[in-house]
């Protein structure tokens, strides 16, 4: 219990130091906002002077992963029998809609209102093997819809986008654990049409 308790220190750490970092690009109204995964319910904290204070709870699995987007909205991937499920909260915790996918996304990123998730498609019955999958929603539309990404590669069977990352107006999958290695670099200059 000990070690565990260091570990989420550190992580939050690590977390307070990312946010009170000096960057040459604008942080979004909400950049000082996180949600900290616990066992029962997940915490919504802001971040001021380094200190981090609770603003309210969500009802979230400690295995969610989640990003706060520029209008305020939190973004959560989940688990789901069928595959993924993707629901956008408030930040007080107000569930404003759920999608699910049969898509597995693990990996998850956001820029301006949208957010980016990899992961691998749904093993069908003529492959038999899943492979590498992306795709992006955007929040500020209504109904939300998944939208697909294409990869500049042919996927492959076994393969996986392992994690998505988002600098400078540039959007990374990577495909990191299984040999071949792919990175894929896209300009979200406009979020909504990576290229």
């Amino acid at each position: 219990m000990y070690r565990n308790n260091v570990f989420a220190l550190l992580i939050i750490s690590i977390m307070i130091a990312g946010c009170s970092r000096r960057e040459t690009t604008p942080r979004h109204p909400y950049g000082d906002w996180i949600v900290i995964p616990q066992a029962a319910k997940s915490v919504i904290a802001r971040i001021d002077s380094g200190r981090i204070i609770p603003e309210g709870f969500i009802d979230l699995p400690f295995s969610s992963r989640n990003v706060i987007i520029s209008n305020g909205l939190i973004v959560s991937l989940m688990r789901h029998p069928e595959g993924s499920e993707i629901a956008v909260y408030t930040r007080k915790g107000e569930l404003v809609e759920s999608i699910v996918t049969p898509s597995l996304f693990h990996a998850l990123a956001s820029y301006s209102n949208t957010a980016y998730f990899g992961g691998q498609s749904r093993m069908t019955q003529k492959d038999h093997m899943a492979c590498e999958a992306a795709a992006y929603i955007n929040v500020a539309e209504k109904p939300f819809q998944l939208r697909p990404i294409k990869l500049p590669a042919e996927t492959r069977a076994g393969k996986s986008i392992d994690d998505v990352l988002v600098f400078n107006e540039t959007l990374y999958l990577l495909d990191n654990r299984v040999l071949p290695k792919f990175m894929f670099k896209y300009l979200i200059a406009d979020p909504n049409k990576p290229t």
